[in-house]
């Protein structure tokens, strides 16, 4: 079999959205329907890299070719982290992995991953590394590739009341016994009080104060992303074009907590479409949750309640808010009666150069680390 594998080069007329497309209805698709696949297709593909990858990852985009059918994918995110906000890091988070399956047991996504680091180390990186799943071939390849794990990551859902038990039970599988013990005790919708206002982001006048927030936990947690304000703006402005390419409910909510006439709270949630085997729902994707450090746990709790309230009353057929960057943040989430997805992700390191391997020096574990997580 005559695999090549291949640097995909970001070029606006010639970058394969409809093969990738392909590739990853094909496999990721198909392939997660059993905890809940998001769609992939051409339209999604294009959004996904203009929005999320090429602003900070046209380097690290690889492909495995038969001549001109794409059977293989690696892209990494490029990442810029503290540790103990003391050293700056620029690692590589390995994401859309996917080798068609007509193509398996054939090394070639331990080959594409290999790739991806060969040249993360060439042009200067200091890590690789991912979040790996339990029971995916993903940990089995970056374990063979050496890399280190250092600690879990955890998905957090809230389920939607009643509606949202009924969802995972008729369409995940949920069985009635685990179905009652989550309406009882992850359904409600908390009814903690709001302090101040919440209000949709302004594009661009709120995103400094809010990455003030966000940057500000390098001095909160041993293992911490940088943002950009730049980098925030495209993700932020990329994911409202879900609503124009796929209608309702897709698309982005940005919001913030103003008080006193500061912003003091920070959250996105991303509306898409999740398809299990026997049907599908909208999904309330969370993620960017930051709070000035100087709010207290009520206003904390506060400000996330009447989030959940608002998607709630907004988007009556989301089963499910799921978070899966708060590490930082659990209490919230504990004191919201979110729960675990049932499944397992694991964080994986692949240090390059010696500042990165200060990570496994002063932790054999990470538990708490603000780190971005791709599938």
């Amino acid at each position: 079999m005559d695999v090549e594998i291949k640097k995909i080069e970001v070029k606006d007329e010639t970058f394969p959205y409809k093969k990738i497309g392909d590739l990853l209805y094909k496999t990721y698709f198909q392939g997660y329907k059993d905890a809940g696949a998001l769609q992939w297709n051409e339209k999604y593909a294009e959004i996904y890299f203009n929005s999320w990858v090429f602003p900070k990852s046209k380097e690290l985009i690889f492909g495995a070719w038969d001549g001109d059918q794409l059977v293989g994918l690696s892209v990494g995110h490029k990442e810029i982290m503290m540790l103990d906000n003391e050293i700056e890091l620029t690692g590589s988070n390995v994401g859309l992995t996917a080798v068609d399956p007509d193509y398996w047991q054939n090394g070639i996504a331990t080959s594409l991953v290999k790739t991806l680091m060969d040249e993360a180390k060439e042009i200067g990186y200091d890590a690789v590394f991912s979040m790996a799943q339990k029971g995916k071939n993903g940990r089995k390849i970056l374990k063979n590739l050496e890399f280190e794990k250092l600690g879990k990551h955890k998905h957090m859902i809230k389920i939607m009341e009643k509606y949202g038990v009924n969802i995972l039970k008729d369409y995940r599988g949920l069985s009635s016994i685990l179905a009652k013990f989550a309406e009882k005790l992850y359904s409600n919708i908390p009814e903690d009080e709001v302090e101040g206002t919440v209000r949709e982001g302004k594009i661009p006048e709120d995103i400094p104060r809010s990455l003030e927030i966000l940057n500000s936990y390098v001095d909160r947690v041993p293992l911490a992303r940088k943002y950009k304000a730049d980098i925030y703006e495209t993700d932020l402005l990329g994911s409202k074009k879900l609503n124009d390419a796929f209608g309702d409910p897709w698309g982005l909510n940005w919001f913030v907590l103003e008080l006193d006439g500061k912003v003091m709270a920070n959250i996105t949630c991303r509306i898409e479409i999740t398809t299990f085997e026997n049907g599908s729902a909208p999904v309330a994707l969370l993620g960017n949750l930051g709070y000035d450090e100087s709010l207290s746990q009520e206003q904390k709790n506060g400000f996330l309640a009447e989030i959940i309230r608002y998607i709630r009353k907004e988007y009556p057929k989301v089963f499910t808010c799921q978070i899966t960057s708060l590490h930082h943040e659990e209490k919230v989430i504990k004191n919201l009666d979110f729960t675990d997805d049932q499944e397992k992700y694991f964080f994986m390191l692949y240090p390059i150069t010696d500042k990165a391997k200060e990570i496994t020096k002063r932790y054999n574990k990470i538990k708490d680390f603000h780190l971005a997580y791709y599938r």
